[in-house]
């Protein structure tokens, strides 16, 4: 199960990172050209959060059935001093929550809004803003804190 999970985790980080960048590329183009928000940009604002949401499941799935958790959290004391296990156990789970609440409630918002530039306005903001966070917690190959290869 753990092997499954952690090559769906792998492939949909790409997923969730090419809907992010198509969602902020569209909506600043379309902001700046004062377009009207049309179904396509609601779909893409909505289908990004979604894409999202399912990543955190199964990188929840993921993060109970890991071996390096039961490592970090039957350690005495807790191996902070290993950055590696640190980073997947405290940081990268913790700042990938945040960028989905975050994302979530730009989604959110965004969808109450009835001006159209405030809809593109506040989905840019949010997402932009959960598109940082998520670039900071992925193991990039070139990570000092913990690295994984691009494609496993």
């Amino acid at each position: 199960m753990y092997h499954y999970l952690l090559i769906a985790h792998t492939y949909m980080r790409w997923l969730v990172l090419f809907s992010l960048l198509f969602t902020l590329t569209r909506f600043t183009i379309r902001s700046l050209q004062r377009k009207p928000f049309t179904n396509l940009d609601n779909l893409a604002r909505h289908g990004t959060a979604t894409i999202i949401h399912l990543q955190l499941i199964i990188g929840i799935g993921l993060f109970t059935q890991t071996p390096l958790n039961k490592v970090f959290w039957n350690s005495d004391p807790l191996p902070f001093e290993n950055m590696e296990l640190t980073f997947y156990n405290i940081f990268h789970p913790l700042v990938m929550l945040l960028a989905t609440v975050i994302i979530s409630i730009g989604s959110a918002l965004a969808k109450r809004k009835q001006n159209e530039a405030d809809k593109y306005k506040t989905t840019l903001l949010f997402f932009g803003l959960g598109l940082l966070l998520i670039f900071l917690a992925i193991p990039w190959p070139f990570s000092p804190f913990a690295n994984r290869p691009f494609i496993r």
